[in-house]
C-alpha cells in the first residue's frame, strides 16, 4: 500500500499593497496647479541664466522648443489656473487648447 502523503500547508506569502492615498479630486487639482505654477515660476527664471542648472535648463528647452519658449511659461500658468478652476476668461479649457 502506498504511504500517504502529508498534505504541506502553503504558506500565502501576502504581496505588498501599495499605499493608496485617499485625497480628495479637489486636493489633487491644487497640488497639480501650483507644481504647473511653480514649474512657470522656473522657466521664467531659467531666462536670465544666471547659475549652472538655470542655463541648463534654458539651454535644453531653447534646443526642443525653440522660440516658442517664450509661451511655455504662459501655457504652465493657464494650465495651473484651469486646474484651479478660476473664472477668468483666459483660463478656461477651451482657450488653453
Amino acid at each position: 500500500m502506498p504511504k500517504k502523503r502529508k498534505s504541506k500547508k502553503r504558506k500565502s506569502r501576502s504581496k505588498a499593497q501599495p499605499i493608496k492615498l485617499k485625497i480628495e479630486t479637489q486636493t489633487l487639482h491644487s497640488i497639480v496647479a501650483v507644481l504647473l505654477m511653480l514649474v512657470a515660476v522656473l522657466v521664467l527664471v531659467s531666462f536670465t541664466g544666471q547659475g549652472e542648472v538655470l542655463q541648463q535648463i534654458n539651454l535644453f528647452l531653447t534646443d526642443k522648443l525653440g522660440m516658442a519658449i517664450f509661451l511655455l511659461p504662459l501655457i504652465f500658468v493657464s494650465s495651473g489656473l484651469v486646474m484651479l478652476h478660476t473664472d477668468w476668461k483666459w483660463a478656461k479649457p477651451n482657450v488653453l487648447l
